[in-house]
């Protein structure tokens, strides 16, 4: 399109849909924003540094079941890292903060010793997203399974003390604004067990190999300093992490030339309630 059509095209779009321009442009307009200060500001001039899942999790090997492919859940590969990361963890304590229909607990339950999650009620899903179809979705996987532990709670207002425990494995995936990010990570590294202790980051680009810059600025703002220089991307996921462990850092390109593929198995089922 050319660039007189694409105006032709706006001004049009302003008169006949504002709500929805005007919207959109606000959320370029942020992450815009926070691009400039994450490059500049943060000094992270390409997002975080880039790390090979296959060196966090060498000979990756797993199986996800009960999984939608619709919107609001982890990717598969997602999901399947996170739980090649616990397995990793004699008796694994696993908590997440943002949780939906339930898919990652349920994949990641029986690997662990006890998960713990943190995400809304079914009122306040109705309160804030006004969906009677996303709050009764609420925990359709998770709920029953004897070592998963919900806390219904606002992550931004619950006090994580109360919660009484440390964890090996924290999957940080709620509130994706900067406050919320922010918030939820500086929470996250307070129920941290040990040096040896892992925050895994969802969404930290909008795609595999880009990144999404709110997201982004919200963990680095939420960690305490001495802890930035240990926070990465994950290769072929949307997932950000905080470890100790040494690890080699990729050359970032765009795009980046393959090093690995994955063998991929899909089988429908039906859902039953």
């Amino acid at each position: 399109m050319s660039r007189g059509k694409a105006f032709l095209s706006f001004v049009k779009l302003f008169f006949t849909d504002t709500k929805y321009l005007l919207k959109e442009l606000l959320k370029y307009t942020n992450e815009a924003e926070k691009r400039i200060y994450v490059q500049k500001k943060l000094d992270f001039k390409t997002g975080l540094p880039l790390v090979d899942l296959a060196e966090i999790v060498p000979h990756f090997t797993e199986e996800i079941s009960n999984y939608t492919f619709l919107e609001g859940t982890s990717h598969t590969i997602d999901i399947a890292f996170i739980k090649a990361v616990c397995r990793q963890y004699e008796r694994c304590n696993y908590l997440e903060i943002g949780s939906w229909r339930g898919e990652s607990l349920f994949n990641i339950a029986p690997v662990v010793s006890q998960c713990t999650s943190i995400s809304f009620s079914p009122d306040q899903v109705l309160s804030r997203f006004n969906n009677k179809i996303m709050a009764n979705s609420l925990r359709i996987f998770s709920k029953g399974i004897k070592n998963v532990r919900h806390i219904e709670a606002d992550s931004l207002t619950f006090n994580f003390d109360s919660i009484n425990e440390k964890f090996d494995v924290i999957f940080v995936d709620g509130d994706h604004t900067y406050e919320g990010v922010k918030s939820d990570t500086q929470n996250a590294f307070r129920m941290l067990k040990d040096e040896s202790s892992i925050i895994i980051f969802h969404d930290c680009g909008f795609a595999f190999e880009d990144n999404r810059y709110e997201v982004i600025a919200g963990i680095i703002d939420g960690a305490p300093p001495e802890k930035r220089q240990f926070i990465y991307r994950v290769s072929n996921t949307l997932c950000g992490i905080y470890t100790t462990r040494k690890l080699n850092l990729l050359k970032k390109t765009n795009p980046q030339f393959p090093n690995k593929v994955f063998t991929v198995q899909i089988k429908q089922e039906p859902f039953l309630t």
